[in-house]
């Protein structure tokens, strides 16, 4: 198996923190391997390369051109502090690792969608038909990796990767022949084994509150369908639908406390997280109701600049546990907090992990990626210790993980993070169903919650 290589220099980190930082509207960097930055006039565009020597050297002996890589990522808009942790995840694999692969020189340019699927198509359409991007890296939304994965399906020349887009069927029942979800996971697949866990510690009757769109159904859903196979109730009439983007949810926090459940599924991301747990701590719920949260209402990306009292204990579940005790983990966590302030998001060591496959499958290819189905297929076939844990692919291309339980805790320094309670071994998209049986059902969505006698 080959193992992440972590290089922490306190010597370079002022170079890494440049190279992390969010760009200024306007600025174009380029950074080349010597960590020197210069900056030109195009707009929200960040470029990583080899330093001109450098690179025409390893052109002359591997490729005649670089592998370029295009990043697209929402650095404006509400999901601006979510999507900055994506790209500094990104940007921090490469400041710690050569860009000089198997006689190849990689670049990289990260574009700014705003969230917009129009405005990412349009971001796609100038990295592969001028930029010349072989690999693309994208994005958050669930929504905007349709498009995207409906844009890009009929190019062969491109592979599409998903280390944060999670929508369920883009591995399910409608796989796009050139996309991959190395780094990624399924939206259902850690709420699945939340729901599990919820009725094994005797939680039996659950409302949730959810984001109205395809992440915020298959989040719920995942949930919904375990906990009531296993015997648990969500009733229908107890599942709420706020709007993505939501800043206002005092109405549906009334709502939830009148159904006087034995805890509340929470799925709700960017600004509206903060929103809600204001709402939760101002009705006086915390003490009452549980909350169990989906993994991204958790994340520190969410939750860093929420009140410390209204997060702290908070149980969810994920792929990701930046507290988890683990060499592979926590020295990725010194490396992104020495470099930019911050302990690393799910977002970051997703993009990282992202990263990490590029660079292993060049190697694997000894450069040469212009059979793009068989680059996939070697990116299907790695074994990689990553900051998650380990990472395996199924035949699907959705990767196998191990999924934690997890508790905020408030940490020595006064920042809070999640640390893990439980780990559920080797976990694919289908837990705990079968594929076969699981593919039988329809994906997740506001009329299909698997609501077993509910």
């Amino acid at each position: 198996m080959r193992r992440i290589r972590f290089v922490i220099l306190i010597s370079i980190m002022a170079m890494v923190a440049a190279a992390c930082s969010a760009p200024d509207a306007g600025d174009d960097t380029t950074t080349t391997a010597a960590a020197t930055a210069t900056t030109s006039g195009s707009v929200d565009a960040t470029t990583t390369t080899a330093g001109a020597a450098e690179t025409t050297e390893a052109m002359a002996e591997g490729c005649d051109e670089p592998i370029r890589v295009g990043v697209l990522q929402p650095l404006t808009g509400g999901l601006a502090a979510s999507g900055t942790d994506a790209k500094d995840g990104f940007e921090l694999y490469w400041a710690n690792h050569s860009t000089e692969i198997a006689g190849c020189t990689v670049e990289f340019r990260v574009e700014d969608t705003g969230g917009n699927p129009d405005t990412a198509l349009q971001k796609v359409d100038e990295l592969v038909q001028n930029y010349g991007a072989q690999i693309i890296v994208g994005e958050l939304l669930a929504n905007v990796t349709f498009a995207l994965a409906d844009r890009l399906k009929d190019n062969e020349d491109v592979i599409f990767m998903s280390p944060i887009g999670s929508a369920d069927d883009m591995t399910q029942r409608n796989p796009f022949p050139n996309f991959i979800r190395a780094g990624g996971w399924t939206s259902s697949q850690t709420s699945h084994v939340l729901g599990q866990w919820a009725f094994d510690n005797g939680y039996t009757d659950v409302a949730s509150m959810c984001t109205d769109y395809a992440f915020g159904w298959e989040m719920c859903g995942g949930f919904t369908q375990v906990f009531t196979e296993a015997g648990g109730t969500v009733a229908a009439s107890e599942q709420l639908w706020n709007p993505l983007g939501s800043t206002d949810l005092g109405t549906y926090v009334t709502q939830l406390s009148g159904f006087d459940p034995d805890a509340v599924f929470v799925l709700q991301v960017g600004a509206s997280v903060s929103d809600f747990f204001q709402n939760w701590s101002d009705f006086g719920l915390k003490e009452q109701i549980p909350i169990l949260a989906g993994e991204v209402t958790a994340d520190v990306s969410n939750i860093r600049n929420v009140p410390v009292d209204q997060v702290e204990g908070l149980i969810s579940s994920g792929h990701w546990a930046e507290g988890r005790d683990a060499p592979e983990t926590q020295e990725f966590v010194e490396l992104f907090d020495a470099a930019t302030g911050r302990l690393p998001s799910y977002y970051a060591a997703a993009t990282w992990t992202a990263a990490q496959y590029i660079d292993e499958t060049i190697q694997a290819m000894n450069g040469d990626l212009s059979d793009k189905a068989a680059a996939l297929e070697t990116m299907k076939g790695l074994e990689l210790l990553t900051p998650f844990g380990p990472s395996v692919l199924d035949d699907y291309g959705n990767p196998i993980y191990d999924i934690y339980i997890r508790q905020v805790v408030v940490r020595d320094d006064g920042r809070v993070w999640n640390v893990v309670i439980d780990t559920y071994n080797d976990i694919d998209q289908f837990w705990p169903k079968s594929a076969d049986e699981y593919l039988q059902q329809p994906v997740y969505s506001r009329e299909f919650q698997g609501n077993a006698g509910g």
